[in-house]
């Protein structure tokens, strides 16, 4: 357990600095190398991703929300019919789901070649 919250926080660090820097999708580098260093089942893997950025895709969508008075989100719920303070959770679910195939793929692709 100690090791997961370990690689967690780590995760999210990395995915946090890389983010401040590259496009959106730069998360998958350290979600795949977090996953192919922690040495866990892929089940595991897929979890840990996936919670680190749930965590932080949501805290993103959530800031930038508070930030423009939910004037985007407000619009766009409108668009495809949801509750505008779903939005950024939404966008949390997606990305934790890219996060946690990125991380799946990292512990997967180190098995392959150990």
């Amino acid at each position: 357990m100690k090791r997961f919250i370990l690689a967690l926080v780590a995760l999210l660090f990395m995915s946090h600095f890389i983010q401040l820097q590259f496009p959106w999708w730069s998360f998958a580098l350290p979600a795949a190398l977090t996953g192919a260093w922690s040495g866990f089942s892929p089940a595991k893997n897929f979890l840990l991703g996936f919670i680190a950025l749930v965590i932080l895709w949501c805290a993103y969508a959530y800031l930038i929300d508070f930030r423009n008075e939910q004037i985007l989100s407000t619009r766009i719920a409108a668009l495809i019919q949801v509750n505008s303070n779903l939005l950024p959770l939404i966008t949390g679910v997606l990305g934790g789901l890219l996060g946690g195939l990125s991380a799946l793929t990292g512990g997967l692709g180190s098995k392959l070649w150990s």
